[in-house]
């Protein structure tokens, strides 16, 4: 083991989350651990209603746990904790942590803001002392540096200079970066301008943990390079039981899995852009889809976008529509998308359910006749997710069936029970759509699993996703 790694038995007494906590494992490279199960997130909220000092306290700590104090890996990894801190609320923007180093101390850090707002470096400078100078100082970035400007939302439309061009005014003398940004307006353009400037640039450092901090943003300016219209990231997500089973015999389908699992599934819900459930389980389950764990509340991130796909709104009829739809509104963006040849009959419903100023949120846009990777390009449903980079799909089984079938799911998240529930209840996935011929079936491959008490989780990329494997 690489005489950098240290032991992290220093956090144990954080016990409420010991069960996220312990999933961070030390393995032989420490550059393909760190940061990889969430670790992170969890300290990092934590700390949300404190304010940065304290925030930073943690990150140095956190980082320290992890790597010998005044190593390059150490100040990256204290960049990459703090671009947890507003993982959300950045998008679609890139989450970016930034730390200024002077003589083997940090002399500043810094976050990107929430989407419109300042650039990690910029804030990390916010952050330094006013006395303090950068000249000669070496600056830590967990993505490369934009170089190009951008527009800073404070009361007015501000532009920003690009932020390889203020680094190089700080008088910066290195820039150590994790990996180099995907999106064409950079991909190496704000290395090369660093190095035509003179300063030093080292690229690659903790690269894989970047990597997977950064899944959604790379896969989504990866398929805008491509020209491809779908550019959402779909996840999957559920918990069963060890026979597969998503609800016990008398029908009750809600809490198969642990505390535990339920806390890192808060986490996933906040990590995605949106969610989306299918109509049985908007009528079956009464599902809130909201952000109720103390990690997971923040008043500057934006509510997290629900979608209800239901082809034949039958939910519109369902007697309890309005009970459910209270449960479930919070302030939030709520879409129900269904077939497009019954536009008359959502309509219909949808002056019968909604004041007039909600009845654009029933659209009538999925063609059955066409495949189902259509309905994630279509203008509309592009117009809702503009600001979104992904998508979390929560149930039921049948539309699982259909996303994994049409073979537009790039991630599994599967929760496993210790349980044995029986019955005919149907078992994820399933349902009418079958999947590919075993001739050409869509491959996943397992990236991580982990126990949560007595459950596992277990999580797969689909195998045209190499970064990740």
């Amino acid at each position: 083991m690489s005489e950098q790694v240290k032991g992290f038995q220093n956090i144990s007494h954080y016990s409420d989350y010991q069960p996220l906590l312990s999933s961070s494992r030390i393995c032989e490279r420490w550059d393909e651990q760190f940061l990889l199960s969430g670790l992170a997130d969890v300290l990092s909220f934590l700390c949300e209603e404190s304010s940065d000092a304290n925030f930073f306290s943690m990150t140095k700590k956190l980082a320290a746990d992890y790597f010998a104090v005044a190593t390059k890996e150490y100040f990256m990894a204290m960049a990459l904790i703090l671009a947890h801190r507003n993982i959300q609320g950045s998008s679609p923007n890139p989450c970016v942590g930034c730390v200024y180093v002077k003589e083997g101390k940090v002399v500043g850090m810094g976050y990107t803001q929430s989407y419109g707002g300042l650039h990690a470096e910029r804030h990390a400078y916010e952050n330094v002392s006013s006395a303090q100078s950068l000249c000669g100082a070496e600056a830590y970035v967990s993505l490369e540096p934009c170089c190009h400007h951008y527009s800073w939302k404070s009361g007015q439309k501000i532009t920003r200079e690009p932020c390889a061009v203020f680094l190089h005014r700080l008088g910066i003398s290195k820039v150590n970066v994790a990996i180099l940004d995907p999106d064409q307006q950079v991909s190496g353009g704000g290395v090369q301008h660093l190095l035509d400037c003179g300063i030093a640039v080292q690229v690659g450092l903790l690269k894989q943990s970047a990597q997977r901090l950064l899944w959604r943003y790379i896969l989504h300016r990866k398929r805008v390079k491509q020209g491809t219209k779908r550019n959402i990231t779909i996840g999957l997500k559920w918990a069963q039981s060890l026979d597969g089973r998503l609800a016990a015999p008398s029908g009750q389908s809600q809490w198969i899995s642990s505390p535990s699992s339920l806390i890192y599934s808060q986490w996933l819900r906040y990590v995605y852009d949106g969610v989306m459930v299918g109509a049985g389980t908007f009528i079956n389950d009464r599902p809130a889809l909201s952000l109720r764990h103390p990690f997971c509340v923040r008043k500057s991130v934006a509510k997290v976008k629900k979608i209800i796909f239901d082809p034949q709104f039958r939910t519109l009829r369902f007697d309890k529509f309005q009970d459910h739809y209270r449960h479930m509104k919070d302030n939030a963006e709520v879409y129900w998308i269904g077939r497009k040849d019954m536009s008359e009959e959502a309509t219909k419903l949808a002056r019968m359910q909604f004041p007039s100023e909600e009845r654009h949120c029933v659209m009538s846009i999925w063609d059955p006749d066409q495949p189902l990777q259509h309905l994630f390009e279509n203008d509309r449903f592009l117009q809702i997710t503009s600001k979104s980079m992904s998508l979390l799909v929560e149930g039921g089984p049948r539309l699982h069936n259909m996303l994994i079938g049409a073979d537009v799911v790039d991630f599994l998240h599967i929760v496993t029970a210790p349980l044995w529930l029986g019955g005919k209840h149907e078992v994820c996935p399933s349902g009418p759509v079958l999947p590919h011929d075993l001739d050409h079936p869509p491959y996943y491959s397992l990236i991580h699993h982990q126990r949560f008490g007595q459950d596992l989780l277990s999580e797969y990329a689909h195998t045209h996703h190499k970064t990740f494997l």
